[in-house]
């Protein structure tokens, strides 16, 4: 089955304080984090390199306030047991109540998931594709094995404002360390989306150091984020950062009045 692992293995590589961040569903939860993170943000020096990124970034969490359900491809890439998982699905998200639906475009074509806080107790339905689906749907706790055979991060730790809270969480994090430089390309694309990227670069690891690369991906008209990509150190000096996670939603349609009928299976 797929969907996002525990958030235990994040608050293992982060510093308490700011694991502390990522306990977070959604409504006032949400409200919580963000408003922490943006106290945070605040109170990072002003010469540290990362301040410029991490008020970036805070532009983006004022602009996912606006936003309370949204459809999209979603594509994301993962490294599970060592090797990399890469996986394309159409999303639709509710803020309120904290409602999934996903259909599975490659691999398992077909195959749907589908979670909504409060209802099947709190557990996903999953229905298969093919001579499979003629067994029905199954129940499925979040973060059962079965569940996150194929993923890193439950079900209920998907959707843009966790993946954008993830990343500030990491650079927060990261100001204990001066060793990095960030870099702005405000003409970036994807497909045909116009973007601006902000890249912070880790020349070394370090205390509060994971990843040698963090890039944020802004929609240069609504200023939403629409992408997260988290490179590793290379294995030899000069080699290629390989990738450790990568999130992309494409065709992003936000504000379209979702209901609990777009929530169902099948439809």
């Amino acid at each position: 089955m797929t969907m996002m692992t525990s958030i235990s293995k994040t608050i293992r590589t982060v510093p308490v304080a700011a694991a502390a961040l990522l306990l977070v569903a959604s409504g006032a939860g949400w409200v919580r984090a963000q408003t922490q993170i943006a106290s945070r943000i605040d109170a990072a020096p002003s010469s540290h390199p990362l301040t410029s990124a991490l008020k970036i970034g805070r532009e983006s969490v004022l602009a996912m306030e606006q936003i309370a359900d949204y459809e999209a491809i979603f594509v994301k890439k993962e490294i599970l047991g060592g090797r990399l998982v890469e996986q394309k699905m159409r999303i639709r998200f509710r803020e309120q109540p904290r409602s999934i639906h996903l259909q599975f475009i490659d691999p398992h074509n077909g195959r749907e998931v589908l979670y909504v806080e409060g209802r099947n107790n709190n557990k996903l339905q999953v229905k298969d594709s093919g001579l499979i689906a003629l067994v029905g749907p199954i129940s499925l706790d979040p973060t059962s094995a079965m569940a996150m055979k194929e993923t890193v991060y439950p079900i209920t730790e998907i959707g843009i404002r966790t993946m954008l809270e993830r990343l500030l969480t990491h650079w927060l994090s990261e100001t204990s360390s001066r060793n990095v430089t960030v870099k702005f390309y405000p003409n970036a694309r994807i497909g045909k989306t116009a973007c601006q990227v902000v890249e912070a670069t880790h020349n070394a690891q370090g205390p509060g150091v994971e990843y040698h690369k963090l890039r944020l991906y802004r929609d240069k008209e609504t200023g939403l984020p629409i992408r997260v990509q988290q490179l590793g150190f290379p294995k030899r000096p000069g080699g290629e950062a390989p990738v450790v996670a990568d999130y992309t939603y494409l065709s992003l349609k936000t504000n379209l009045g979702l209901s609990d009928r777009d929530f169902s299976l099948g439809n």
